[in-house]
């Protein structure tokens, strides 16, 4: 499942950048949408849409760590059930990300061989 956007107010310092960004991600073009949500940012530090769609892109990129603070900064100006239930897919995206990683990182062992014989070969 992905992770709702965040339109923000209309009316807000920084609305139309957040839409603007919204309508770029939507495209697929994170980038551009990434910088109209920073540049949201730059004019109102508590743009909580601009913060909560910085986590979901991201997300997007693998980078869970930001993802969460940005959405935890976003949830701390303003409670919402979007930034709450985005916050939980991001954590739960990280820690299947973290599972994957470490099954990854587990070394197999070939049929027929003993530990002790494999690590003799490496």
């Amino acid at each position: 499942s992905t992770i709702q956007l965040a339109e923000g107010e209309w009316y807000s310092l920084g609305g139309s950048l957040v839409r603007r960004g919204v309508s770029f991600a939507r495209a697929g073009r994170w980038q551009p949408a990434e910088a109209a949500w920073k540049k949201a940012l730059s004019r109102n530090a508590h743009n909580d849409a601009a913060l909560f769609n910085l986590a979901v892109a991201s997300a997007q990129a693998g980078d869970y760590a930001a993802a969460e603070d940005y959405a935890m900064e976003a949830l701390r100006i303003q409670h919402t059930d979007c930034y709450a239930d985005g916050l939980e897919q991001i954590r739960e995206l990280r820690s299947a990300s973290e599972e994957a990683e470490d099954q990854m990182r587990t070394a197999v062992v070939p049929a027929g061989f003993s530990d002790r014989s494999y690590s003799l070969l490496q």
